[in-house]
Formats: structure tokens, C-alpha cells, sequence
């Protein structure tokens, strides 16, 4: 009746690890799937904030979003993110000269 008793309990184990290899799993599938989700979020609240920047009526600085440009002046170099914000920068430290809008 023992041998019994630990075959089934044997069973009942191997049951709930296949159980919680199941769950991970699925917990697994479900993170992922929530930071496709993000990204997703993200590309649609970035497409929305383009379609509503003030880049000309015909649209003719749209193609400058999201390009910084620099310069070397002296012992600063200065850079600029077109529709973003303006750093000057020296050595390791940099000052944030203004946010754009």
C-alpha cells in the first residue's frame, strides 16, 4: 500500500512541475507580449506628436526631426536637436541651453 502511496504522490508531483513549467511559460509569453505592446504605445505617441509639430505648411522640416547637429567653438562644442533641445557641452559636463516649443 506504500509502494502505492509514493507512486501516486511521485505523479502528483511530476503533474504540478509540468504545471509551473506551463506557467512560466505562459508568464513568459505574457511579458513579452506586453512590451511588444509598449513599443507599440510608444511608436503611436511618437507618430502622434510628429503629426502635430509646427514644421512649416508643407511640411519642409519634417525631415530634420530627430537630427541633432554640432559645432566646436573654442573649448565648448555645442549641439543642437532640431525640434528637441540645445546643449553646450565641455569636456565630461554639459549645460542644457533650452527645450524646444
Amino acid at each position: 500500500r506504500g509502494l502505492v502511496k509514493d507512486r501516486e504522490g511521485a505523479a502528483v508531483e511530476r503533474e504540478k512541475s509540468i504545471n509551473e513549467m506551463e506557467l512560466i511559460e505562459v508568464r513568459n509569453q505574457h511579458n513579452e507580449l506586453e512590451s511588444q505592446k509598449r513599443g507599440l504605445v510608444k511608436d503611436r505617441e511618437d507618430v502622434e506628436a510628429k503629426l502635430t509639430m509646427d514644421v512649416a505648411e508643407d511640411g519642409a522640416f519634417l525631415a530634420l526631426h530627430d537630427k541633432c547637429f554640432t559645432a566646436n567653438i573654442q573649448q565648448y562644442t555645442y549641439e543642437l536637436c532640431m525640434f528637441k533641445n540645445a546643449h553646450q557641452k565641455e569636456g565630461s559636463s554639459s549645460t542644457n541651453l533650452g527645450e524646444w516649443g
